[in-house]
């Protein structure tokens, strides 16, 4: 979840500097345990196993749904003020699983750049509304990095979630970074499932309950800030702590945790407008607007083997789709995907797309991108959020697409941490 209108993640993430603790309830519901299936498990040998096998179980269940089911309307300002637009229906069914849910809102991320003495206002700007409801019934889960982490899932999933952020900034003469704004969240939320770890049958019934309301002013104090330091615009807030409960398959409690809100995929996730994946914008924006691009950007010969791998990647998606394998990458193409890469953007086909790889190629009667950025790159997390976009398994698998390039290049974390950076990958599908 996977994982995508990450801009506000990529912040709330990286810049908790221990802000105070505001005031907040855990309303812990009555749930029924006998409605839970058995887990026909062996109990978890301690509370911090009960825990790692909860969130772990509820990571993979969030990124297999977010890799089945999202369908994103988003919309993408310029890399000084980068907006996003959430328009995202939940729809995922099968015979083990059904979720269903929304999330609405938009993000703005207006960081200074450069980072000089002023007056800033809608640094950071966030209207998210969340709503999640879902049911299992031995839904199993597995990680595609990590085949140790495969889980049985029965259960019910109950979340809402609204965010409305605003963060200013004063910058001083001596670099301090003084903020302001507000910070209001209204949380209500409820797991309970049965949880069995494949690999070796540790289980447990699970409960986890969570009910808030925050509305604070964001000061100097509540967020932290210092020379250098942006603050934590949630003074905290997903530092607060959940219960979590285990039972055994007689019902009996037998052990207790806190889990701390950002380690709930669900809360720290689709709530605050990130998709799975993180660390970056995920497939990426496109715009109708002709992005201004360097002449030329210069390989990194850093990564050629990653490159590579993600060259090999695609052609083993195509061969097992009935698509034919690119027989070689086009260096022509690989320059162009280089210096998409260095902007974070690309050209939408049909407006200006197909005219820059006629530039490249000589003609083009059809194009497609893929776009993705992180931290760290995954080639697993990009292929599944690229697959999962609307319309990219037809254009991945499109056997009239004969010519591919590819480009990974160091750029800027626009909205991030101060010197941060993000690893660019664009691949582009052509028909000359």
């Amino acid at each position: 979840m996977s994982r995508k209108y990450v801009i506000f993640i990529v912040i709330l993430c990286a810049m908790l500097f221990g802000c105070p603790n505001p005031n907040n309830s855990d309303d812990e519901e009555d749930v029924d345990i006998s409605t839970l299936p058995a887990s026909n498990a062996t109990a978890p040998s301690s509370a911090d196993e009960a825990r790692t096998i909860y969130n772990d179980a509820s990571t993979v269940l969030y990124d297999a749904m977010d890799s089945e089911s999202r369908q994103v309307s988003r919309s993408s300002g310029s890399r000084a003020a980068q907006t996003t637009t959430l328009n995202e229906t939940i729809a995922w069914s099968n015979a083990h699983v059904t979720m269903t849910g929304t999330i609405t809102g938009s993000t703005i991320s207006n960081p200074p750049s450069p980072m000089s003495q002023g007056s800033y206002d809608n640094v950071m700007k966030a209207l998210i509304e969340f709503d999640l409801h879902g049911t299992m019934t031995e839904l199993e889960v597995t990680d595609p990095e990590d085949a140790t982490k495969s889980f049985i899932i029965s259960g019910t999933i109950e979340h809402s979630m609204s965010t409305d952020m605003e963060m200013d900034l004063v910058i001083g003469s001596d670099n301090s970074i003084t903020p302001s704004g507000h910070f209001k969240s209204e949380i209500e939320m409820r797991t309970a499932y049965t949880i069995k770890r494949v690999s070796d049958g540790v289980g447990a019934k699970f409960v986890l309950t969570f009910t808030d309301t925050n509305d604070q002013t964001i000061t100097p104090t509540a967020a932290g800030s210092g020379v250098g330091q942006m603050g934590d615009p949630t003074c905290g807030y997903f530092e607060q702590t959940a219960t979590l409960k285990a039972y055994d398959d007689s019902d009996n409690l037998i052990y207790e945790a806190e889990v701390p809100l950002q380690d709930i995929p669900w809360t720290m996730a689709q709530s605050c407008g990130a998709g799975g994946g993180g660390g970056g914008p995920g497939p990426g924006p496109g715009t109708d607007e002709p992005i201004t691009l360097p002449d030329t950007v210069n390989d990194d010969p850093a990564f050629d083997a990653l490159e590579e791998d993600f060259f090999d990647a695609i052609n083993t998606d195509r061969t097992g789709h009935s698509a034919a394998a690119f027989a070689s990458r086009d260096a022509d193409l690989d320059a162009l995907a280089r210096r998409y890469a260095s902007t974070g953007q690309c050209d939408t086909p049909g407006t200006n797309l197909e005219g820059r790889v006629a530039d490249a190629l000589g003609t083009c009667s059809d194009a497609a991108y893929f776009l993705f950025s992180a931290s760290s790159l995954n080639i697993n997390t990009a292929m599944t959020q690229w697959l999962s976009q609307t319309g990219g398994t037809a254009s991945m698998r499109n056997t009239g697409f004969t010519g591919i390039g590819i480009g990974i290049i160091t750029i800027e974390a626009a909205g991030g941490v101060p010197d941060d950076t993000w690893d660019c990958v664009v691949v582009l599908l052509a028909t000359p």
